[in-house]
């Protein structure tokens, strides 16, 4: 919904791949099984809106080392360098 509202930039986050069991409630096709879910992901928003900004990150936030660098995208990865 963001990618058709015409917003400028989306930073993605997951550590997971996409499976045929994901497909009743996800976006994603069933050609994209195996994916990350992150690529699959930014692979179909920039279908529907080429002009977006996609930042991938494929790993679990939820650790100690990832979530510290989680913390600094959202300070930085803002449009214009800024938080987010």
């Amino acid at each position: 919904m963001l990618a058709r509202c015409g917003i400028g930039k989306l930073i993605l986050f997951d550590y997971d791949k996409v499976e045929l069991a994901n497909m009743n409630r996800l976006f994603f096709q069933p050609y994209q099984a195996g994916l990350s879910k992150v690529d699959a992901a930014a692979k179909t928003l920039f279908l529907i809106n080429p002009d977006v900004e996609l930042e991938t990150h494929n790993y679990n936030i939820t650790s100690v080392k990832n979530f510290k660098h989680f913390l600094e995208v959202l300070k930085t990865g803002g449009k214009n360098s800024g938080p987010v």
